[in-house]
């Protein structure tokens, strides 16, 4: 692969689109017995099966249900990539190759915008599956570091592939396509001070490169910032986070999830707010059916003290994301914080009816709140 023509490991930059328009409507597919069929893993971990299977288009169905029932998951979205590159081997090779003629074409933009999606949502969302395009294409894969250590990745060998890209760095320290594919398997570890530093690495070399704006995701200095503002945060450094977000809006602020990251460093450092603002420039930029950017702009307008905004707001949530547990558990707290005992019960009823199994612990308290709305008379 490294650095084989046909199998050099790229990310080409993402368009933007609604994960709503990705998340298509279509009938629900089948699921195997004893599946659980409000799970939004479910359908990934059956589509990853049939991926392996070559059947590509019930895959991507899988896909599109497992991003319909929780569209805040970033893996559904690059799953569904990496399918539509699947289906045609030799225009997934000229894609990395960089044809200008394919790179425009339609299908292949809207395809862009799944991955751009899922980034947004999780810049180190596990990449292994793009084994599987790179495995159709012509030829053998190249024995060398980098490849070796993409494979390890791939199979879920996070020590090692991280172990592997280390060396190629020490032969090569100025290759930061190797810092950023570290970087993502030191995530896949928790190891997040090492992480830091690769990014820190990549960008002082795109700086250097004085390059504004690249062909590739990883490449894109606002998308750098972002991760590195997403890594503070997870961190619990929310004053690092804010000042990671802010250069990323400094770099690029047509981008919305700069915007969005700002938002989040806010409501983590206690100033919700503070953030309803560029909460409101994240859904101008995006659209405002955007179900991640509505989602958490009614949490932060709730702790903000506007229960009744965060209601209306959490209202046009579920009539985007109807199938999303989470969101109808947000409208039925926001109705509580308003008062509004009947609007909770609606909400809180349609949660239950959603809710994936593992989340039992969490439907058992909900459901006890149902319960207890209605011996108080709010039917």
């Amino acid at each position: 692969m490294h650095k084989t023509p046909v199998r050099s490991v790229v990310f080409a930059l993402a368009l933007q689109l609604s994960v709503t328009a990705a998340a298509a409507q279509g009938a629900r597919p089948v699921l195997p017995a004893g599946a659980d069929p409000n799970d939004w893993s479910a359908y990934f971990d059956r589509g990853v099966e049939l991926m392996n299977g070559q059947e590509v288009s019930q895959a991507e169905g899988m896909f599109r249900w497992a991003a319909r029932l929780d569209p805040s998951r970033a893996e559904p979205l690059y799953a569904a990539w990496v399918a539509f590159h699947m289906h045609d081997a030799g225009r997934f090779e000229e894609y990395m190759r960089d044809d200008a003629h394919v790179l425009r074409k339609p299908e292949v933009i809207a395809a862009d915008s799944l991955q751009l999606a899922a980034l947004v949502r999780n810049p180190f969302v596990h990449r292994g599956l793009l084994a599987l395009a790179y495995q159709q294409l012509p030829g053998d894969w190249a024995d060398d570091g980098f490849t070796r250590a993409f494979l390890e990745y791939a199979r879920g060998n996070m020590d090692e592939a991280a172990r592997g890209l280390e060396r190629v760095e020490r032969h090569s320290p100025g290759d930061f396509h190797t810092r950023h594919a570290r970087a993502l398997a030191l995530v896949s570890l928790r190891r997040y001070g090492e992480a830091r530093v690769e990014l820190d690495s990549v960008l002082a070399a795109l700086r250097r490169r004085d390059q504004r704006r690249s062909s590739r995701v990883y490449e894109s200095k606002e998308m750098l910032m972002y991760s590195l503002g997403l890594l503070y945060l997870v961190q619990n450094r929310p004053g690092e986070a804010r000042e990671a977000f802010a250069q990323a809006v400094l770099e690029d602020a047509s981008q919305w999830y700069v915007h969005r990251g700002l938002g989040l460093a806010l409501v983590a450092a206690g100033q919700p707010g503070e953030a309803l603002a560029e909460y409101r420039t994240a859904l101008e930029l995006a659209g405002d059916a955007e179900p991640l950017l509505l989602r958490e702009y009614g949490d932060a307008l709730a702790a903000a003290g506007q229960p009744g905004e965060a209601v209306a707001q959490l209202s046009r949530l579920v009539r985007i994301a109807p199938d999303w547990a989470d969101a109808w558990m947000a409208l039925g707290n926001a109705y509580v914080r308003a008062g509004n005992s009947a609007g909770a019960l609606e909400a809180f009823t349609a949660y239950l009816a959603r809710a994936p199994r593992r989340d039992a612990e969490v439907a058992g308290r909900v459901r006890a709140t149902v319960d207890r709305l209605r011996a108080s008379g709010s039917e």
